[in-house]
């Protein structure tokens, strides 16, 4: 008795493995900017203003590197971490956990809508 199998179209498969990293890091990437957006976009709405600096210097950024991708909100006034922590003098004025927390689920969700979009699930 004589089994003989064979697996025919394995280089069409490698060739599309080839670039599905990448796609999904470009989807990956996508998301994550939408997310990080929202993200500043809901801390500079909490943000208190006397002058606008601080609402002002609030923004989003997407890191992708290595083989991942990362994103960041940043304030960049000088009195930020002061209005975000508070300090023995004058009380916290949260408002970039608050918008992490309110975003989160909201940022994952992004990120995850376009990687699926790419391998189609």
């Amino acid at each position: 008795m004589n089994v003989s199998i064979s697996v025919q179209g394995l280089s069409n498969v490698q060739d599309m493995l080839e670039g599905l990293e990448e796609a999904i890091l470009d989807a990956a990437e996508e998301g994550m900017a939408e997310g990080i957006e929202m993200i500043a976009a809901t801390a500079r709405a909490l943000a208190p203003v006397e002058s606008g600096g601080l609402r002002g210097s609030i923004f989003g950024q997407v890191h992708r590197g290595g083989g991942s991708v990362a994103g960041s909100v940043t304030a960049s006034a000088p009195h930020a971490m002061y209005v975000e922590m508070g300090t023995s003098n004058t009380p916290a004025q949260p408002f970039l956990h608050p918008a992490f927390a309110m975003g989160r689920e909201q940022l994952l969700e992004a990120v995850a809508a376009r990687v699926r979009g790419v391998i189609n699930i």
